[in-house]
């Protein structure tokens, strides 16, 4: 996914590209998902360590286990549990 660059920066060098690289695993789950050490799992094996790379697991489940905090927080992958991601939508889908 390419974002566009900001209008100073293409003033300034109109040659450099700004692009950002996200890695998403989508789990629809209820109440705690045992399982979901998993998914951080699965996006650290589609890491590339690129410069911008964002890797964001997403879970309908009310939360996460202690495992896959501790996991995502030692390999930089953000947690989004079902609230967040309901309060993200309705944030932005309503503007």
């Amino acid at each position: 996914m390419e974002l566009s660059a900001p209008a100073l920066l293409d003033l300034i060098a109109p040659d450099v590209a700004v692009t950002s690289q996200f890695n998403v695993q989508v789990k629809q789950k209820t109440g705690i998902d045992y399982g979901d050490v998993h998914g951080v799992e699965q996006l650290l094996i589609m890491k590339t360590n690129s410069p911008n790379e964002y890797s964001i697991l997403i879970s309908s489940a009310d939360s996460f286990t202690e495992p896959c905090r501790k996991l995502a927080a030692a390999n930089g992958v953000i947690l989004v549990d079902g609230m967040q991601f309901a309060e993200i939508i309705l944030k932005h889908a309503y503007v």
